[in-house]
Protein backbone atom coordinates (compact mmCIF):
# COMPACT_ATOMS: atom_id res chain seq x y z
CA UNK A 1 0.00 0.00 0.00
CA UNK A 2 3.30 2.84 0.75
CA UNK A 3 4.71 1.81 -2.24
CA UNK A 4 1.28 2.29 -4.17
CA UNK A 5 1.14 5.92 -2.22
CA UNK A 6 4.35 6.20 -3.30
CA UNK A 7 3.78 5.95 -6.17
CA UNK A 8 0.79 8.28 -6.15
CA UNK A 9 2.58 10.81 -5.17
CA UNK A 10 5.48 11.03 -7.83
CA UNK A 11 2.90 11.25 -10.14
CA UNK A 12 0.85 13.79 -9.11
CA UNK A 13 4.01 15.63 -8.23
CA UNK A 14 5.21 15.16 -12.06
CA UNK A 15 1.64 16.08 -13.28
CA UNK A 16 1.85 19.83 -11.19
CA UNK A 17 5.54 20.29 -12.97
CA UNK A 18 3.43 20.83 -16.58
CA UNK A 19 1.56 23.99 -15.12
CA UNK A 20 3.00 27.62 -14.11
CA UNK A 21 -0.04 28.64 -12.23
CA UNK A 22 -1.90 25.70 -10.73
CA UNK A 23 -0.58 22.55 -8.58
CA UNK A 24 -2.52 19.02 -8.10
CA UNK A 25 -2.33 18.02 -3.83
CA UNK A 26 -3.96 15.39 -2.84
CA UNK A 27 -6.61 15.47 0.15
CA UNK A 28 -7.68 12.35 2.39
CA UNK A 29 -9.21 10.21 -0.49
CA UNK A 30 -9.68 13.43 -3.43
CA UNK A 31 -7.36 14.94 -5.58
CA UNK A 32 -7.70 19.27 -5.26
CA UNK A 33 -6.00 22.28 -6.97
CA UNK A 34 -4.13 24.79 -5.32
CA UNK A 35 -3.53 28.04 -7.24
CA UNK A 36 -3.83 32.02 -6.09
CA UNK A 37 -7.19 32.62 -7.69
CA UNK A 38 -8.85 36.33 -8.14
CA UNK A 39 -10.89 37.80 -4.81
CA UNK A 40 -14.32 37.06 -4.28
CA UNK A 41 -16.99 39.49 -4.02
CA UNK A 42 -16.20 41.60 -1.00
CA UNK A 43 -12.43 40.85 -0.97
CA UNK A 44 -9.53 42.85 -1.81
CA UNK A 45 -6.87 41.22 -2.63
CA UNK A 46 -6.47 37.51 -4.76
CA UNK A 47 -5.88 34.61 -2.38
CA UNK A 48 -4.33 31.28 -3.09
CA UNK A 49 -7.15 28.35 -2.55
CA UNK A 50 -7.82 24.94 -2.90
CA UNK A 51 -10.22 23.91 -5.30
CA UNK A 52 -11.97 20.66 -5.14
CA UNK A 53 -11.92 18.33 -8.43
CA UNK A 54 -13.94 15.64 -6.86
CA UNK A 55 -12.01 13.49 -8.85
CA UNK A 56 -10.40 10.17 -6.27
CA UNK A 57 -7.05 10.13 -5.59
CA UNK A 58 -5.90 7.16 -7.25
CA UNK A 59 -3.68 7.04 -11.09
CA UNK A 60 -7.67 7.47 -12.81
CA UNK A 61 -8.49 10.14 -10.47
CA UNK A 62 -5.32 12.13 -11.56
CA UNK A 63 -5.55 11.66 -15.21
CA UNK A 64 -9.31 13.36 -14.97
CA UNK A 65 -7.95 15.82 -12.33
CA UNK A 66 -5.04 16.99 -14.89
CA UNK A 67 -7.93 17.82 -17.27
CA UNK A 68 -9.61 19.83 -14.67
CA UNK A 69 -6.06 21.72 -13.89
CA UNK A 70 -5.51 22.66 -17.53
CA UNK A 71 -8.69 23.94 -17.62
CA UNK A 72 -8.24 26.13 -14.65
CA UNK A 73 -4.69 27.18 -16.13
CA UNK A 74 -5.99 28.35 -19.22
CA UNK A 75 -8.60 30.42 -17.56
CA UNK A 76 -5.95 32.19 -15.58
CA UNK A 77 -3.58 33.01 -18.26
CA UNK A 78 -6.21 34.56 -20.01
CA UNK A 79 -7.98 36.39 -17.64
CA UNK A 80 -11.22 34.96 -18.00
CA UNK A 81 -11.52 32.67 -14.10
CA UNK A 82 -15.29 33.05 -12.70
CA UNK A 83 -16.20 32.26 -9.63
CA UNK A 84 -19.63 31.52 -10.71
CA UNK A 85 -17.98 27.98 -12.55
CA UNK A 86 -16.02 26.72 -9.72
CA UNK A 87 -18.14 27.76 -7.00
CA UNK A 88 -21.17 25.90 -6.96
CA UNK A 89 -22.97 27.09 -4.17
CA UNK A 90 -22.42 30.34 -5.39
CA UNK A 91 -23.41 29.24 -8.45
CA UNK A 92 -26.83 28.04 -7.25
CA UNK A 93 -27.08 31.31 -5.85
CA UNK A 94 -26.77 33.13 -8.50
CA UNK A 95 -28.36 31.11 -12.08
CA UNK A 96 -31.65 31.41 -12.41
CA UNK A 97 -34.10 27.90 -11.72
CA UNK A 98 -34.31 26.26 -14.92
CA UNK A 99 -38.09 25.80 -16.46
CA UNK A 100 -37.89 22.45 -15.23
CA UNK A 101 -36.83 22.87 -11.55
CA UNK A 102 -39.83 25.39 -11.60
CA UNK A 103 -42.66 22.91 -13.63
CA UNK A 104 -41.50 20.36 -11.37
CA UNK A 105 -42.42 22.05 -7.85
CA UNK A 106 -45.46 22.71 -9.70
CA UNK A 107 -46.38 19.53 -10.56
CA UNK A 108 -45.38 18.33 -6.65
CA UNK A 109 -47.47 20.89 -5.67
CA UNK A 110 -51.03 20.02 -7.86
CA UNK A 111 -50.62 16.85 -7.62
CA UNK A 112 -51.67 16.50 -3.73
CA UNK A 113 -54.76 18.56 -5.00
CA UNK A 114 -56.24 17.14 -7.97
CA UNK A 115 -56.25 13.68 -9.45
CA UNK A 116 -53.90 11.90 -11.89
CA UNK A 117 -56.42 12.82 -15.17
CA UNK A 118 -56.77 16.14 -14.17
CA UNK A 119 -52.84 16.67 -13.35
CA UNK A 120 -51.80 14.71 -16.69
CA UNK A 121 -53.78 17.17 -18.73
CA UNK A 122 -54.03 20.56 -16.96
CA UNK A 123 -50.04 20.53 -15.78
CA UNK A 124 -48.11 17.60 -17.05
CA UNK A 125 -48.72 18.18 -20.80
CA UNK A 126 -48.58 21.85 -21.39
CA UNK A 127 -45.26 22.35 -18.97
CA UNK A 128 -43.83 19.31 -21.10
CA UNK A 129 -44.12 21.59 -24.15
CA UNK A 130 -41.75 24.54 -22.84
CA UNK A 131 -37.78 23.91 -23.07
CA UNK A 132 -36.71 22.54 -20.22
CA UNK A 133 -33.31 23.77 -19.59
CA UNK A 134 -33.99 27.59 -20.23
CA UNK A 135 -34.13 30.20 -17.50
CA UNK A 136 -38.14 30.87 -16.81
CA UNK A 137 -39.95 33.85 -18.72
CA UNK A 138 -43.05 35.07 -20.15
CA UNK A 139 -41.39 34.46 -23.55
CA UNK A 140 -41.16 30.76 -23.71
CA UNK A 141 -44.77 30.67 -22.35
CA UNK A 142 -46.20 32.78 -24.93
CA UNK A 143 -44.32 30.86 -27.78
CA UNK A 144 -45.52 27.94 -26.67
CA UNK A 145 -49.16 28.65 -26.13
CA UNK A 146 -48.71 29.84 -29.75
CA UNK A 147 -46.93 27.01 -31.19
CA UNK A 148 -49.08 24.51 -29.60
CA UNK A 149 -52.41 25.60 -29.28
CA UNK A 150 -55.17 27.24 -31.65
CA UNK A 151 -56.85 30.41 -31.00
CA UNK A 152 -60.34 30.03 -28.75
CA UNK A 153 -59.23 26.33 -28.33
CA UNK A 154 -59.77 24.52 -24.97
CA UNK A 155 -55.99 23.85 -25.25
CA UNK A 156 -55.47 26.77 -25.21
CA UNK A 157 -57.36 28.10 -22.37
CA UNK A 158 -55.89 25.51 -20.33
CA UNK A 159 -52.15 25.81 -21.56
CA UNK A 160 -52.74 29.77 -20.67
CA UNK A 161 -53.88 28.52 -16.85
CA UNK A 162 -51.05 26.78 -16.63
CA UNK A 163 -48.37 29.08 -17.69
CA UNK A 164 -49.84 31.62 -15.71
CA UNK A 165 -49.46 29.98 -12.06
CA UNK A 166 -46.33 28.60 -13.18
CA UNK A 167 -44.89 32.38 -13.65
CA UNK A 168 -46.99 33.50 -10.45
CA UNK A 169 -45.25 30.55 -8.78
CA UNK A 170 -41.71 32.23 -9.57
CA UNK A 171 -42.39 35.90 -8.97
CA UNK A 172 -42.82 36.43 -12.58
CA UNK A 173 -45.35 39.36 -13.57
CA UNK A 174 -47.22 37.68 -16.41
CA UNK A 175 -50.20 38.67 -19.27
CA UNK A 176 -50.72 35.75 -20.36
CA UNK A 177 -54.70 36.05 -20.55
CA UNK A 178 -54.25 39.01 -23.28
CA UNK A 179 -53.73 35.47 -25.65
CA UNK A 180 -56.91 34.48 -24.81
CA UNK A 181 -59.44 36.44 -27.48
CA UNK A 182 -62.39 37.63 -25.43
CA UNK A 183 -61.14 35.88 -22.31
CA UNK A 184 -61.20 32.55 -24.07
CA UNK A 185 -64.99 30.72 -24.05
CA UNK A 186 -66.30 33.50 -22.22
CA UNK A 187 -69.64 35.33 -24.02
CA UNK A 188 -68.93 38.73 -25.41
CA UNK A 189 -70.55 41.71 -23.32
CA UNK A 190 -73.95 40.79 -21.63
CA UNK A 191 -77.03 42.70 -21.63
CA UNK A 192 -78.41 42.93 -18.38
CA UNK A 193 -81.84 42.79 -19.39
CA UNK A 194 -81.58 39.16 -20.99
CA UNK A 195 -80.76 37.46 -17.54
CA UNK A 196 -82.95 36.46 -15.11
CA UNK A 197 -84.62 38.85 -12.14
CA UNK A 198 -83.66 38.05 -8.69
CA UNK A 199 -87.00 37.34 -8.02
CA UNK A 200 -86.92 34.58 -11.01
CA UNK A 201 -83.94 33.19 -9.31
CA UNK A 202 -85.64 33.14 -6.02
CA UNK A 203 -88.46 31.07 -7.42
CA UNK A 204 -86.74 28.60 -9.06
CA UNK A 205 -84.40 27.92 -6.63
CA UNK A 206 -87.61 27.35 -3.93
CA UNK A 207 -88.93 24.54 -5.99
CA UNK A 208 -85.88 22.41 -6.61
CA UNK A 209 -86.67 19.70 -5.18
CA UNK A 210 -83.15 18.17 -4.86
CA UNK A 211 -81.46 18.83 -2.23
CA UNK A 212 -78.04 18.45 -3.74
CA UNK A 213 -78.26 20.52 -6.62
CA UNK A 214 -80.30 23.31 -4.75
CA UNK A 215 -76.87 23.62 -2.71
CA UNK A 216 -74.98 23.95 -6.04
CA UNK A 217 -77.81 26.46 -7.89
CA UNK A 218 -77.62 28.36 -4.72
CA UNK A 219 -73.21 28.59 -4.57
CA UNK A 220 -73.76 30.13 -8.12
CA UNK A 221 -76.47 32.26 -7.39
CA UNK A 222 -74.79 33.88 -4.14
CA UNK A 223 -71.25 33.80 -5.10
CA UNK A 224 -71.03 33.78 -8.86
CA UNK A 225 -69.27 30.42 -9.49
CA UNK A 226 -68.69 28.99 -12.43
CA UNK A 227 -70.31 25.30 -12.49
CA UNK A 228 -67.12 23.70 -11.50
CA UNK A 229 -66.54 25.43 -8.94
CA UNK A 230 -69.53 24.95 -6.80
CA UNK A 231 -67.72 21.42 -6.09
CA UNK A 232 -64.35 22.59 -5.14
CA UNK A 233 -65.09 25.69 -2.45
CA UNK A 234 -65.12 25.81 1.04
CA UNK A 235 -67.87 28.07 2.40
CA UNK A 236 -67.69 29.45 5.78
CA UNK A 237 -70.59 29.32 8.44
CA UNK A 238 -69.95 32.06 10.26
CA UNK A 239 -72.44 35.30 9.21
CA UNK A 240 -69.93 38.04 10.29
CA UNK A 241 -66.85 36.36 7.96
CA UNK A 242 -69.50 34.67 4.87
CA UNK A 243 -66.83 34.36 2.12
CA UNK A 244 -66.44 31.68 -0.18
CA UNK A 245 -62.78 30.13 -0.86
CA UNK A 246 -62.00 29.07 -4.36
CA UNK A 247 -59.99 25.86 -4.72
CA UNK A 248 -56.70 26.76 -6.26
CA UNK A 249 -57.56 23.51 -8.83
CA UNK A 250 -60.23 25.53 -10.59
CA UNK A 251 -59.65 27.19 -13.96
CA UNK A 252 -58.61 30.73 -13.04
CA UNK A 253 -57.32 29.15 -9.25
CA UNK A 254 -57.79 30.39 -6.11
CA UNK A 255 -59.36 33.03 -5.01
CA UNK A 256 -62.64 34.51 -2.55
CA UNK A 257 -65.66 35.42 -3.21
CA UNK A 258 -68.28 37.07 -0.99
CA UNK A 259 -72.52 36.48 -1.23
CA UNK A 260 -74.72 39.12 -2.73
CA UNK A 261 -77.64 40.06 -1.46
CA UNK A 262 -76.58 38.63 2.00
CA UNK A 263 -80.04 37.85 2.76
CA UNK A 264 -79.67 35.06 -0.09
CA UNK A 265 -76.98 33.51 2.22
CA UNK A 266 -79.02 33.58 5.30
CA UNK A 267 -82.07 31.58 3.23
CA UNK A 268 -80.13 29.54 1.08
CA UNK A 269 -77.30 28.26 3.67
CA UNK A 270 -74.83 27.38 0.75
CA UNK A 271 -71.75 26.18 2.97
CA UNK A 272 -74.52 23.09 3.72
CA UNK A 273 -73.30 19.53 2.59
CA UNK A 274 -74.29 18.14 -0.79
CA UNK A 275 -72.76 14.80 -1.58
CA UNK A 276 -75.23 12.47 -0.54
CA UNK A 277 -77.83 13.87 -2.56
CA UNK A 278 -76.12 13.63 -6.07
CA UNK A 279 -76.89 10.88 -8.01
CA UNK A 280 -73.02 10.58 -8.81
CA UNK A 281 -71.28 8.68 -6.59
CA UNK A 282 -69.33 10.87 -4.09
CA UNK A 283 -65.82 8.81 -4.59
CA UNK A 284 -66.84 9.17 -8.39
CA UNK A 285 -66.64 12.55 -9.07
CA UNK A 286 -64.19 13.56 -6.87
CA UNK A 287 -61.87 12.22 -9.14
CA UNK A 288 -63.47 14.42 -12.24
CA UNK A 289 -61.72 17.14 -13.67
CA UNK A 290 -63.14 20.58 -13.51
CA UNK A 291 -64.95 20.18 -17.47
CA UNK A 292 -66.52 17.28 -16.43
CA UNK A 293 -67.66 18.69 -13.02
CA UNK A 294 -69.20 21.86 -14.68
CA UNK A 295 -70.93 19.66 -17.19
CA UNK A 296 -72.59 17.69 -14.61
CA UNK A 297 -74.65 21.06 -13.21
CA UNK A 298 -74.70 22.69 -17.04
CA UNK A 299 -76.54 18.77 -18.11
CA UNK A 300 -78.85 19.46 -14.72
CA UNK A 301 -80.05 22.91 -15.88
CA UNK A 302 -80.72 21.42 -19.81
CA UNK A 303 -82.54 18.28 -18.45
CA UNK A 304 -84.69 20.86 -16.12
CA UNK A 305 -85.18 23.58 -18.92
CA UNK A 306 -88.92 23.47 -18.22
CA UNK A 307 -88.31 24.64 -14.64
CA UNK A 308 -85.69 26.70 -15.42
CA UNK A 309 -85.56 29.03 -17.95
CA UNK A 310 -81.93 30.05 -18.02
CA UNK A 311 -78.71 28.39 -17.97
CA UNK A 312 -76.30 27.99 -15.05
CA UNK A 313 -73.92 30.90 -16.44
CA UNK A 314 -76.69 33.19 -16.18
CA UNK A 315 -76.11 33.34 -12.46
CA UNK A 316 -72.74 34.31 -12.94
CA UNK A 317 -73.87 36.91 -14.77
CA UNK A 318 -76.57 37.94 -13.24
CA UNK A 319 -74.29 37.92 -9.50
CA UNK A 320 -71.69 40.14 -11.82
CA UNK A 321 -74.67 42.91 -12.85
CA UNK A 322 -75.95 42.93 -9.32
CA UNK A 323 -72.82 43.79 -7.97
CA UNK A 324 -72.26 46.75 -10.25
CA UNK A 325 -75.69 47.76 -9.34
CA UNK A 326 -74.63 47.74 -6.33
CA UNK A 327 -71.81 50.04 -6.84
CA UNK A 328 -69.09 47.34 -5.74
CA UNK A 329 -65.24 48.56 -7.36
CA UNK A 330 -64.83 46.94 -10.93
CA UNK A 331 -61.78 45.74 -9.31
CA UNK A 332 -62.73 44.18 -6.10
CA UNK A 333 -65.67 42.41 -8.11
CA UNK A 334 -63.15 41.15 -10.83
CA UNK A 335 -61.49 39.71 -8.19
CA UNK A 336 -64.49 38.30 -6.31
CA UNK A 337 -65.56 36.33 -9.70
CA UNK A 338 -61.57 34.95 -10.49
CA UNK A 339 -61.09 37.09 -13.11
CA UNK A 340 -58.81 39.96 -14.90
CA UNK A 341 -60.54 43.09 -14.59
CA UNK A 342 -60.24 43.61 -18.59
CA UNK A 343 -62.06 40.48 -19.12
CA UNK A 344 -64.94 41.65 -16.55
CA UNK A 345 -65.07 45.41 -17.82
CA UNK A 346 -65.56 43.71 -21.53
CA UNK A 347 -68.11 40.99 -20.51
CA UNK A 348 -70.41 43.45 -18.15
CA UNK A 349 -69.47 47.03 -19.95
CA UNK A 350 -73.56 47.34 -20.15
CA UNK A 351 -73.87 46.97 -16.28
CA UNK A 352 -71.07 49.00 -15.86
CA UNK A 353 -71.80 51.25 -17.95
CA UNK A 354 -75.05 51.52 -16.60
CA UNK A 355 -73.58 51.82 -13.00
CA UNK A 356 -71.27 54.83 -14.13
CA UNK A 357 -74.61 56.67 -15.38
CA UNK A 358 -76.44 56.29 -12.13
CA UNK A 359 -72.98 57.57 -10.28
CA UNK A 360 -73.57 60.60 -12.18
CA UNK A 361 -76.99 61.07 -11.65
CA UNK A 362 -76.71 60.54 -7.90
CA UNK A 363 -74.15 63.03 -7.83
CA UNK A 364 -75.77 65.75 -9.23
CA UNK A 365 -79.03 65.16 -7.66
CA UNK A 366 -76.61 66.06 -4.67
CA UNK A 367 -75.90 68.84 -5.77
CA UNK A 368 -79.09 70.32 -6.97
Amino acid sequence: MAAKDEKLKHLIKKASLKFDRVRIERRGDKLSLRATLPPKVGESKPKQRYLPTGKPANEAGLKQAIAVAMRLEAELIEGRFEWINWDKKLAQAIAPKMVSAWANELIQRKSAQVNSSTLNREYITPLSKLPQNEPLNEALCKTAVEEFTEPKSRSRVRYVAAYAQLLRSAGIQQSLKSLLPSGGFTSGPINPDDLPSDQQILEVWSQIRNPGYKILFSRMAIYGLRPHETFKCQISKDKSEPFCKVDDDTKTGAHVAFPWPFEWYELMEPWAAFEPHLKTNREVWGQYDNERLGNILSKWFRYNKKAIPFTAYMLRHRYACRLAENSVPTGRAASWMGHDVSIHTKVYEQALGLQGELEAWRHAQGKS
